[in-house]
């Protein structure tokens, strides 16, 4: 029999684990599906939101918040982050606007706006 008592556990940040079981060990895949359903069903959530769902909006909430890419790439394990730019590219429409908008700054900055103008002098 396992204890409970909090004493015994392994620690969470020792096995590195999000899932830790009610002892610190892994969570085996269909306790995790049990207490997911559970918390879906508290959440009054859709019981066909996927555990997988969970990660993809995750990386989306965490896009829309200008985390990098490359950082959201490295997170999810994808090998490439051509991989996660094509995944989630619909998260991101206003890039071009940000882009431009920090180029119209940085030209600003540097005095550019007089760049499109012609002087007198011409």
């Amino acid at each position: 029999m396992r204890s409970r008592d909090p004493e015994s556990r392994v620690s969470l940040a020792q096995n590195g684990l999000v899932f830790p079981s009610q002892v610190g060990t892994p969570l085996g895949g269909r306790n995790l599906i049990r207490h997911y359903k559970i918390r879906l069903k508290t959440a009054d959530l859709s019981p066909t939101f996927r555990f997988h769902d969970l990660r993809h909006t995750c990386a989306t909430l965490l896009l829309n918040q200008g985390v990098h890419v490359k950082f959201v790439q490295e997170l999810l394990g994808h090998g490439d982050v051509s991989l996660a730019l094509n995944v989630y590219s619909h998260v991101l429409p206003d890039m071009g606007n940000t882009a431009a908008s920090a180029m119209d700054d940085a030209l600003e900055y540097l005095g550019g706006s007089q760049l499109g103008s012609k002087s007198p002098s011409n």
